[in-house]
């Protein structure tokens, strides 16, 4: 897993996701996820983060969500 990849996806989520329906969820997993350390705690926090994103539509939510799903 590359952590750095995750990280900024997470940062991405932060910058460019929504606040409105699930996104807001979205964003505080991400916030979490960024103090996150070991993969196992990365990995079910992608999860979280995956799920609520279920609904971000557009060119940066494609980008996002592959970014993480390649790092589960």
């Amino acid at each position: 897993m590359d952590k750095k990849s995750v990280k900024t996806a997470f940062r991405r989520v932060l910058d460019e996701c929504p606040s409105n329906g699930f996104g807001g969820y979205a964003k505080s997993y991400a916030i979490t996820g960024l103090l996150l350390e070991t993969e196992e705690e990365l990995n079910s926090q992608i999860l979280y983060v995956l799920e609520n994103l279920k609904y971000w539509r557009g060119d940066a939510a494609r980008e996002v969500k592959a970014a993480l799903k390649k790092e589960l």
